[in-house]
């Protein structure tokens, strides 16, 4: 029993040592993500009319972290929101104990020129909930911090939906 545990422990050894020196890159590091954002840094993103157009705006600012304000720039974002809140759970008295959020965009890539070319269109649809307390002040609260923690959901989709439609 202790050989073939000693035999399994070497041949794992093997295999890594084996891997390490071919051309493998794991599909989900932070590797890939230096060099798929390019297409990412030629994105012009409209100001946002709306808060949550703003707080979206801003984390897919984070994820291209170059010059968003480059207005002349050949590609453009745009995106359109849907914000959609129901209650859930309610108790004995008709009031709801928990309340979920759900954002739906629809964005797309446009190459501007002489024409505006659509590149690139989709549809991101993220929900998300929270517990409902008797204080107004903490319901609030929790309903901003439920809309950044979806709007940074949707942000990253996004990027990563078009780094992998336009990966050549």
């Amino acid at each position: 029993m202790l050989l073939s545990n000693k035999n399994t422990h070497i041949m794992l050894v093997l295999v890594f040592l084996f891997s390490s020196g071919c051309s493998f890159k794991p599909l989900y590091s932070d590797h890939n993500q230096i060099s798929n954002n390019t297409i990412l840094k030629e994105i012009y993103i409209p100001a946002a009319d709306k808060r949550i157009n703003q707080i979206i705006r801003n984390e897919l600012i984070e994820f291209i972290s170059s010059d968003v304000n480059n207005i002349n720039s050949a590609l453009h974002l745009n995106f359109q929101t849907t914000l959609d809140k129901k209650d859930l759970l309610l108790n004995s008295k008709g009031k709801a104990n928990h309340s979920q959020i759900t954002i739906t965009v629809d964005y797309q890539i446009f190459k501007v020129g002489e024409y505006r070319e659509l590149l690139y269109s989709n549809k991101i649809i993220v929900s998300n909930s929270y517990a409902n307390w008797q204080s107004e002040f903490n319901n609030s609260r929790s309903e901003i911090k439920t809309n950044n923690i979806i709007a940074k959901e949707i942000a990253k989709k996004i990027s990563n939906q078009i780094n992998l439609h336009f990966i050549k």
